[in-house]
């Protein structure tokens, strides 16, 4: 069950458009040591974040920004949460992740409360609690490095050129990915687990291929498709894209 309160309706203008949302991480413990301070500033609407140099002055304009002590849920809640919304009402959506080394990504995205385990969960809920429609979900998972794209749900594979995966462009699906592994999944369980393969699979090449100083991406790709009960009504199929830096994140 989701106890979790249903937002306001997103527009369809809010599906349409690139939003992007700062998260701050708090000071950590050698911060703390070194007594250093936190020179952001944060308007009252969260919107706009000013970098207090002594020099000057700089301000950002952004969609939404969440202060040090923001809660997972309630990053979830903005930032994600919509796009379960957008995939299961036949609009594609994309999640990026993007920062330095050490500013919290891979605890924003991958932890138990991160944004990625929230919004599979919330997904196969909806799925389970519509009465009105039969859904298919399926999963993919894949490494893009030095421009090639690779199947992290291959095994033993030693990511070399001859095994990376072409981009194409098909009149109906749009662009997609030839030749990648695709499992049909029936619970937040199964993703889960179909993660942790491929996240093996991505320590594997990194052993073989020595790239942990290496910036690459992982890709994970939830395809849904959605059928209604009654005949003559329309299918739709939408896709959520979620990637992350692959770098040594603590």
């Amino acid at each position: 069950m989701d106890p979790t309160p249903e937002p306001e309706a997103e527009t369809t203008t809010d599906f349409q458009r690139i939003q992007c949302f700062v998260r701050c991480r708090p000071l950590n413990d050698d911060d703390k040591k070194r007594k250093d301070i936190s020179c952001l500033q944060f308007s009252a609407d969260h919107k706009q974040l000013t970098v207090a140099d002594p020099r000057k002055e700089r301000h950002f304009q952004f969609d939404h920004i969440f202060p040090p002590d923001a809660t997972q849920n309630e990053v979830f809640q903005r930032v994600a949460r919509p796009l379960v919304t957008a995939a299961l009402t036949g609009f594609n959506g994309t999640l990026v992740a993007y920062g330095q080394t050490g500013s919290g990504k891979t605890h924003t995205m991958s932890s138990r409360d991160g944004l990625v385990p929230q919004l599979v969960a919330r997904l196969f809920y909806k799925i389970m609690t519509d009465p009105k429609h039969d859904y298919k979900v399926t999963c993919s998972y894949l490494q893009i490095y030095q421009d090639k794209i690779y199947d992290l749900f291959v095994k033993g594979q030693s990511q070399s050129a001859e095994q990376a995966l072409c981009l194409r462009e098909h009149p109906e699906k749009g662009v997609y990915v030839e030749g990648v592994t695709e499992y049909v999944v029936r619970s937040a369980r199964e993703v889960a687990e179909l993660l942790a393969l491929g996240q093996s699979q991505l320590v594997f090449a990194e052993t073989k291929m020595n790239r942990h100083s290496s910036r690459s991406h992982s890709v994970c790709q939830l395809t849904v498709e959605r059928v209604h009960h009654r005949p003559g009504e329309p299918r739709s199929a939408s896709r959520v894209d979620v990637l992350e830096d692959d770098d040594d994140d603590e």
